[in-house]
């Protein structure tokens, strides 16, 4: 009987011990909702997108740049660089007022004086185009004018400057067959000559100033068929150092690039020269390039040897800079 209510005993502690198992809850009253874990290779691929990195924007949209920009140094008193100064040698040669001829058509533009003759050549009849006005006693400075042939556009026409006593009176087209001038002007403001491609003529504004740097160039492009025009405004490169002054603007042979030099010195009184290069289209600026002359009074002219090269030189040194666009 004893053994009996020992083996009933331990039957109760046993299925009392499996039931408390059974509905043991956890340690916060809670059933447990943990999720599975997961292996390395049961990790699910992430569905963001990795993070895009924008290219850095140059501070000024207008700008473009072109590849490269060569600047070599030529010395002109060497004799095997002849033919540079063959190439500028009458870059300030002016008209002398002797009589030159220009071959029009079948006839000639004779330069007499200040004044433009039409001749057939013999010089012994001729029509006066343009009457000039020297300066001599009692003529005032301001009304002294003179006329001076440019450039043929066909056979009954030609390009003329107009020049006063020390500065410029403009350009324009003369038709020998109608008599009739065609001054290039934009709100009266008269325009110099620049270059032609095709029927397409291009001036700057007569006299700009040049003791200082200037904001902004206006380019006027005439069409030479019905001498429509159409002004293009270029915004110069911000100005960078003091005192920097505005020197020389010269069109390429295609008129496509538009250069501008100026000149400046440091705070150690190192001249500095800069060439700037833009487009004629839009005005935007290409590239530009600085320099340091030897020649503390260097101031740059410019001269386009082609329509990607440039020269840079002085009257007052024999440095020359050649600049490419490459």
């Amino acid at each position: 009987m004893k053994k009996i209510a020992i083996f009933i005993l331990i039957i109760s502690l046993l299925l009392a011990a499996l039931t408390g198992c059974a509905a043991q809850p956890d340690s916060g009253g809670i059933p447990d909702q943990s999720e599975p874990i997961t292996t390395a290779a049961e990790v699910p691929e992430t569905t963001e997108p990795p993070e895009t990195i924008e290219p850095p924007t140059p501070e000024d949209s207008s700008y473009k740049t072109i590849e490269t920009i060569e600047v070599k140094k030529i010395d002109l008193s060497l004799p095997e660089n002849q033919s540079y100064k063959d190439t500028i040698g009458d870059y300030f040669i002016e008209p002398d007022g002797q009589m030159t001829q220009h071959p029009l058509g079948q006839n000639f533009i004779l330069q007499e004086g200040e004044s433009l003759w039409l001749s057939d050549g013999d010089a012994k009849e001729k029509r006066l185009l343009l009457e000039g006005i020297p300066h001599q006693d009692g003529v005032p400075v301001e009304n002294a004018k003179g006329y001076y042939f440019v450039k043929s556009i066909d056979e009954n026409r030609f390009i003329y400057k107009c020049a006063g006593y020390e500065w410029s009176n403009g350009c324009g087209i003369y038709d020998v067959t109608t008599e009739q001038n065609h001054p290039f002007e934009n709100d009266d403001t008269n325009f110099d000559y620049l270059g032609i491609n095709g029927n397409l003529v291009y001036c700057v504004p007569a006299n700009q100033n040049r003791a200082h740097w200037i904001d902004n160039l206006d380019i006027l492009e005439v069409n030479s068929d019905d001498y429509s025009t159409r002004l293009q405004e270029i915004s110069l490169r911000p100005l960078k150092i003091a005192y920097q002054y505005f020197h020389e603007y010269k069109i390429s042979p295609d008129c496509k690039t538009f250069a501008v030099s100026s000149y400046s010195n440091d705070e150690n009184g190192i001249r500095i020269a800069s060439v700037d290069f833009y487009d004629v289209s839009d005005g935007r600026v290409i590239d530009n390039c600085s320099f340091e002359p030897e020649n503390e009074y260097w101031s740059p002219e410019l001269h386009y040897a082609s329509n990607d090269t440039v020269y840079a030189f002085s009257n007052s040194s024999d440095e020359l800079y050649e600049i490419t666009l490459l």
